[in-house]
């Protein structure tokens, strides 16, 4: 059991140092939960051959060569592509939420071994995966506004004025979905540890974000939850260039190294969205929640 973490309002600078004290001091046991999402996610493709460039690269050739009459051989990498993703996408919530069960036990200096972790993440698996549901939905809203800005490009022919208009609002969309992607980590942990619903846990989570004095620091905050996201995702886009497999050719140190990459980048992530609904929570509350 670690030293728990004095619980009061923090400073950014002093969630990300909290943040990272808590995934070096605890990285083993939760790399540990970790692991049963990032090594599926990484072994599975190269074992099977289903990495997700190879296949969409198959079914562009098809289309080159078949137009829009693909034979049915060549559609069944279409439905392999769906069935993988939709399963990585609800491991990825189980597990996730069991990570935030062992981070937060982390800081609150208990302790909370694999089984628990995962049995606490089982019993609330219902409502994350809604919450999970209502953010991809989200995103798939702010692309069509996205979409509608470049269709108004096209029409009026990339104007300096439209540009102009396009540039900003693109730039509101993208913070819009920046606060978004950390107000729904603070939703799931508001669903986990306030046994919240899915439409009380985003509500809990929008106070959070955006209440009196906080809007500004939530940016801030959710800038740094991304810019962690953000590396850890060009890394993972890199690892599938032809010159990472060059630079490094054993293909098992070269899944090994994915694998540590995403668990590090998963437990920074975690640790410090944890550390930031904690704070909010005692901004709140006003409470020491350890007691």
């Amino acid at each position: 059991m670690t030293e728990p973490h004095r619980l009061r309002p923090l400073r950014i600078g002093e969630m990300l140092d909290r943040a990272v004290d808590v995934s070096v001091r605890n990285f083993p046991a939760l790399a540990a939960v970790y692991l049963v999402f990032s090594a599926p996610a990484e072994i599975l493709p190269v074992l099977f051959n289903f990495r997700r460039v190879d296949l969409v690269q198959r079914i562009l050739d098809a289309v080159s060569q078949h137009g829009s009459n693909l034979p049915a051989e060549q559609l069944a990498p279409v439905g392999w592509i769906h069935f993988y993703h939709v399963a990585l996408w609800l491991l990825a919530v189980y597990v996730r939420s069991a990570l935030i069960v062992a981070v937060s036990a982390r800081y609150l200096g208990k302790s909370a071994s694999f089984g628990a972790a995962y049995r606490t993440a089982l019993r609330r698996l219902l409502p994350l995966v809604g919450i999970d549901l209502v953010y991809l939905a989200f995103l798939i809203l702010e692309l069509v506004f996205a979409y509608a800005l470049l269709v108004m490009l096209f029409a009026t022919h990339f104007s300096p004025a439209a540009v102009t208009v396009a540039g900003f609002v693109c730039f509101v969309l993208l913070e819009v979905a920046v606060l978004a992607t950390l107000g729904t980590q603070i939703a799931y942990r508001a669903c986990l540890f306030e046994s919240a619903n899915v439409i009380g846990s985003i509500m809990m989570s929008v106070r959070r974000i955006l209440g009196e004095h906080r809007f500004t620091r939530s940016l801030f905050a959710s800038n740094a939850y991304a810019a962690v996201v953000l590396t850890a995702t060009i890394f993972s886009v890199l690892t599938e260039h032809e010159f990472f497999s060059s630079a490094i050719q054993s293909e098992i140190i070269r899944v090994a190294v994915k694998i540590l990459v995403s668990i590090a980048s998963g437990i920074l992530c975690a640790a410090f969205a944890t550390t930031f609904y904690y704070d909010a929570r005692v901004r709140d509350d006003g409470v020491n929640l350890i007691s």
